[in-house]
């Protein structure tokens, strides 16, 4: 009876949409890892594959499966078994995704681990995962991008089978951090992703000493920040008294009830400041921001593809999952900090890259810019800058991901990055000029593309705030006319981004350029950019698509702003 139980309940768990969206890329890892290292072509196949394995399953949880397959029974036939084995359907969640249901999705809740002291239980952890409109975008973006930068690399010939392992195994960490709703969990997949990104960078860098001095202060800043993390979570698990576990809707709860009305305000301060730092690491806020730069320069393309489009997305994320939503009152307290550290971002960081000549540190500047926009919507706290900061998480990830790739392939035809040195990509590749200009005008925020929504929606988001602004006193200005003119310099960056980009195109797209800079664009290359060309058209001209998935958390989140929690 105890097998009987332990089958159903493992058939249970593997069952489970979100679970199997993890499990394809680690098994793939574990394959990756038992064939030999001479053998590149299959290692190769064998980690696409089961990266394409993920982002079906990630599709599926959007679209759902016919109906024949989700009432299928595989064990029905079993006589010899119990009733709720033959009953068992393995196929049975993949229902479509309802995008005005305000609460999670596909939800497994199962009790990892349960720490005892003498007869009482002390607290347990739980293997509890769910999606929502504000992760399931994410998802389907980073699940989409792994067999992207796997065919982007398809070139590769050395140390192939680390490579491709490590990023599969990454990959497990990335699609955790975004469905993960115990924070015990959540520390495991956030450590879990650090680590990869930390030997990829440091092994496969440019420059091997520059690229391990980089690896160590990226690994460094983000593990302090992680310790800032569990410091919140120590304080958050001692005042709720044992009755709450570390499961995120439950700490939530507390912090909205009970918390609100019994902890003392200075220590919810505290609470949030140790979350804010934990997540502004990654994010990066302004000014812990200074280990991104030199990280993008010296990683491989795919790697920088990924730091970029998904795992600063893990940071502004965190922002929306947990300060916003369990700690609302603080999230007014001290948002015009926030808010005027990210448009401090946004304009410097657009300064600086006006001044960059390396191609690649041009787009990492860039990149410190545009979070900032995510960021500023995150803190205006109206459902309109939330759909705006989740909209432009995706829109940014899409144009980052196609310039980092594009600076990459022109690297290997030019021989360098410097972009005074590269001239007559017009005439040389048109494709890649063209893709170019294509990123380049949806960098700048133009109108029908991809990085247009985002920013324009988190702006007039700041611009209307919401009555908990009107509550908050910054010298004698109150905070709904702070956050407007916040709103106001941030434009700034939207006119500077426009300088530097055209400013690249002028530079790189006219001229002669040499013989070894001619040529067809390879396969490959064709295969990841003509698809990322057209999810940032996609984007730009059908926004509903992604506004209508995220329209059920923003409508949540803005039920908890508007109930006077602050």
């Amino acid at each position: 009876m105890d097998q009987t139980q332990s089958f159903i309940g493992f058939i249970s768990w593997i069952s489970n949409p979100i679970t199997q969206m993890m499990l394809a890329p680690l098994v793939g890892c574990l394959l990756v890892c038992l064939i030999p290292k001479k053998k590149i072509l299959p290692i190769k196949i064998v980690a696409l594959v089961f990266s394409l394995l993920s982002l079906l399953f990630a599709v599926l949880l959007l679209t759902g499966m016919p109906e024949g397959a989700t009432s299928w029974r595989p064990y029905a036939g079993y006589t010899d078994t119990s009733q709720n084995v033959q009953d068992l359907k393995p196929l049975g969640q993949y229902t479509p995704f309802q995008a005005e249901f305000p609460g999670f999705q596909y939800r497994q809740d199962i009790e990892w681990m349960a720490i005892k002291i003498g007869e009482s239980r002390s607290f347990s952890v739980h293997y509890d995962v769910g999606i929502d409109g504000l992760s399931l975008p994410l998802v389907l973006m980073t699940c989409a991008l792994l067999p992207l930068i796997i065919i982007w690399g398809w070139y590769r010939t050395e140390r192939v089978k680390e490579f491709l392992a490590l990023t599969l195994f990454m990959q497990v960490g990335l699609i955790g951090s975004f469905v993960a709703l115990d924070f015990v969990l959540l520390y495991l997949f956030w450590e879990w992703m650090l680590i990869p990104m930390y030997v990829l960078i440091g092994g496969w860098g440019k420059d091997r000493e520059k690229a391990a001095r980089a690896a160590i202060r990226f690994f460094v800043y983000t593990m302090a920040g992680s310790v800032f993390m569990l410091m919140s979570l120590i304080i958050c698990k001692v005042i709720s008294a044992g009755v709450y576990s570390f499961q995120i809707p439950n700490l939530a709860t507390f912090l909205l009830n009970e918390g609100y009305t019994d902890v003392v305000p200075w220590l919810r301060m505290w609470i949030f400041l140790g979350f804010l730092v934990a997540f502004a690491v990654k994010a990066p806020l302004f000014p812990l921001h200074t280990w991104l730069p030199p990280a993008h320069t010296q990683a491989p393309a795919e790697m920088s593809v990924i730091l970029a489009a998904v795992m600063l997305k893990s940071g502004t994320y965190a922002f929306l999952r947990v300060l916003y939503w369990a700690l609302p009152d603080q999230g007014y307290a001290i948002g015009p900090v926030v808010a005027t550290l990210a448009v401090v971002g946004i304009v410097w960081g657009a300064a600086v890259t006006l001044v960059q000549t390396d191609i690649k540190r041009m787009i990492a500047y860039s990149s410190i810019s545009h979070m900032g926009f995510i960021i500023l919507g995150c803190s205006a706290m109206n459902p309109l800058a939330t759909t705006g900061a989740i909209y432009h998480m995706v829109g940014h990830g899409v144009i980052i991901t196609t310039l980092f790739l594009l600076a990459d392939s022109i690297e290997r035809r030019y021989g360098t990055r410097n972009v005074h040195e590269i001239a007559g990509l017009g005439s040389a590749a048109p494709l890649l000029a063209g893709m170019l200009s294509l990123a380049a005008f949806a960098g700048m925020g133009f109108p029908a593309l991809a990085g247009f929504w985002g920013e324009l929606y988190s702006l007039m988001g700041a611009f209307e705030n919401g009555p908990g602004w009107q509550t908050v006193l910054v010298g004698s200005i109150d905070g709904s006319l702070l956050l407007q003119i916040l709103a106001a310099v941030a434009v700034i960056g939207v006119l500077t981004s426009a300088v530097y980009m055209i400013s690249l195109l002028q530079r790189t797209l006219p001229g002669d350029a040499p013989e070894s800079a001619k040529g067809h664009v390879p396969l490959r290359e064709a295969i990841v950019l003509l698809p990322l060309g057209v999810a940032i058209i996609f984007l730009g001209v059908y926004p509903n698509w992604l506004m209508h998935m995220s329209a059920g958390y923003s409508a949540m989140l803005d039920s908890i702003h508007s109930a006077g929690i602050y």
